[in-house]
Order: structure tokens, then C-alpha cells, then sequence
């Protein structure tokens, strides 16, 4: 089972490593114990930038210290907010220019798991994410529907997300099926070129 997360996090990150490159701006969404954010930082390098925001503050803590254990000094911004308020988090200068924005749901990996993100603020948030992105940009979201608020926010995000039109944005959604309990879900939403 343990193997199940670790490929929903392979499958994230291989999306966003193609639409990734030196010199992009991305936002970590939910910054948690820093991975995402780390992962980032390597694909953009040193003249790139990556905003983390997390509302934990032993998250953002968390993030800082993984930074600085793998040895990444500059490039990155760490903000103490919801993610709900996403678009006043983040730079004017930033918006429809924004590379790649991800989202890990659920709660903080060996924190407090009465802590979760929950669809009352994570819809709003997805919303305010799509604007941000730069066309050709991509919003990668992973879900975990195997604790009940996971599971109404992954049913939640299903219904944003499948009302899109296919005319502006691309969505493709990837999990693992044969499963004892409901797995990871990763959601790929790349916003259409202007030209498409």
C-alpha cells in the first residue's frame, strides 16, 4: 500500500517536469514538509522562482529546513497563508505568467491529522489557481479520498474540474484502481494556448 502514494507523487512530478524550465515562476499551493517546493526550485534552477505558501506554520518551518538540507539558498519565497486567498498571496507580476501550480491535499504528513485541507477552501482555491496560469501553463492537484474529508474534497475537485470547458483547459486524471482502500488521485489541468 505504501507503494500506491509514492507512484501518485511520481506521476505529479513527471507532469510537471514537462512543463517545467530554468528561469519559470511556480507556487507550491501547499507547501507541507517541502518536497514539492524542493522539487520545483531543481526544475526552475537559480533564475526561476517558486512561491510555497502553506497556513501551518510548522509546515512553512518544515519546508525551510528541507530547503537548507538540500542546499537550495535562493529562488524561493515562503508565505504563511490560506490557499483559499490564493490570488492576493500571490505577485501581480505573477499572474497568466505562472509556469506550473501544484496542490497536495489532505493533512501534513507526521503533523496533526485533525489538520486537512478541506473543499470549502480548497475549491476556492483551484478557482483562483486557473487564472494564474500562463497558456500552456499546468495545475497538477493530488487528492486523497481515504479519509472522509478527503473524500468529499476529491469529489469536489472531480466537479470543478469536469466542468471545464475543452475549449480553454485540458484535464486528465490519474489513480490507481485495484486497491484494498481508495487511492491518491493525481488531477493534470493544463491551460490551452491562446492559439489552440
Amino acid at each position: 500500500m505504501h507503494t500506491v502514494p509514492l507512484i501518485a507523487t511520481n506521476v505529479a512530478q513527471t507532469f510537471m517536469r514537462q512543463f517545467l524550465k530554468p528561469r519559470d515562476l511556480c507556487i507550491d499551493a501547499t507547501a507541507g514538509n517541502g518536497y514539492d517546493t524542493v522539487f520545483l526550485c531543481r526544475q526552475v534552477r537559480d533564475h526561476g522562482q517558486v512561491l510555497a505558501i502553506d497556513i501551518q506554520a510548522s509546515a512553512l518551518e518544515a519546508t525551510a529546513r528541507r530547503l537548507d538540507k538540500e542546499a537550495i539558498v535562493s529562488g524561493f519565497q515562503l508565505v504563511q497563508g490560506d490557499h483559499s486567498q490564493l490570488d492576493s498571496l500571490v505577485p501581480e507580476e505573477w499572474k497568466e505568467r505562472t509556469r506550473v501550480i501544484c496542490f497536495n491535499l489532505g493533512f501534513l504528513p507526521r503533523g496533526d491529522k485533525k489538520l486537512t485541507t478541506q473543499s470549502a477552501t480548497t475549491i476556492p482555491a483551484l478557482q483562483s489557481a486557473l487564472p494564474l496560469l500562463a497558456p500552456g501553463g499546468l495545475l497538477c492537484v493530488t487528492a486523497y479520498p481515504g479519509h472522509e474529508e478527503g473524500a468529499q474534497e476529491t469529489k469536489a475537485v472531480d466537479t470543478l474540474f469536469s466542468n471545464l470547458s475543452g475549449e480553454s483547459h485540458t484535464v486528465h486524471r490519474f489513480s490507481t484502481l485495484n486497491t484494498t482502500r481508495p487511492a491518491p488521485v493525481v488531477y493534470a489541468v493544463s491551460r490551452l494556448p491562446t492559439n489552440a
